[in-house]
């Protein structure tokens, strides 16, 4: 692991460019969820593959949007590729310490932009790195991290970033209910209940 910053393998890897993106996926995420329907057969399987496509539809409608000028994107098909400034990157849903293979595949597209982003970079300076976007979710299924990796060419692990997405907020319910004011309440009589004779003798004293 390096004391780098995304930066400064490629200046399109901004922090707030990254925390964008996370947060697109999160809110994509939270809407899908938002339409699960468990109860007429939808199944995780199901959820994951409506997150994707919209997660991918939706970055599709930010690059045409013009409000992201460094940003487009390449969808053939099933796949799919972010490009920040030409740079390539994939996301996936999992963990990041653990890309699953399929994460990892680099395939001709991102590798001929990754040329060109980094032209003759030597391996250290990121040359060889490829990028991945991952995000994780919670027990209720929204996404609660998200993570930047670098993984060289052999499928190595060499960095990682977590990318603050702390707009969005996880698992936590809006409270909706108004309290009223204060209202001061005195304190309680401490002592020993009197016993049942002597409560007697009490009535007796007052009858008399």
């Amino acid at each position: 692991m390096s004391n780098k910053r995304p930066s400064d393998f490629h200046a399109s890897l901004a922090d707030d460019r990254l925390q964008f993106l996370a947060q697109v996926i999160a809110r994509v995420r939270r809407e899908a969820l938002d339409t699960h329907d468990p109860l007429n057969g939808e199944t995780n399987w199901s959820l994951g593959c409506r997150t994707y496509e919209r997660i991918c539809y939706a970055f599709v409608q930010e690059a045409a949007s013009g409000d992201h000028p460094w940003l487009s994107v390449l969808a053939e098909n099933l796949y799919f590729l972010l490009r920040l400034d030409g740079l390539p990157i994939k996301f996936y849903r999992g963990k990041p310490d653990e890309p699953p293979p399929r994460a990892l595949r680099e395939f001709k597209p991102e590798a001929n932009a990754r040329q060109e982003a980094f032209g003759f970079a030597r391996p250290k300076d990121g040359g060889d790195s490829r990028w991945r976007l991952s995000y994780e979710t919670d027990l209720d299924q929204l996404v609660f991290r998200a993570t930047l990796l670098r993984v060289n060419e052999d499928g190595e692990v060499c960095d990682l970033w977590d990318i603050p997405i702390t707009d969005i907020v996880g698992a936590l319910a809006p409270v909706h209910s108004v309290l009223g004011e204060p209202v001061d309440i005195p304190a309680p009589e401490v002592g020993f209940k009197p016993s049942a004779d002597a409560e007697a003798s009490n009535d007796d004293d007052e009858k008399r």
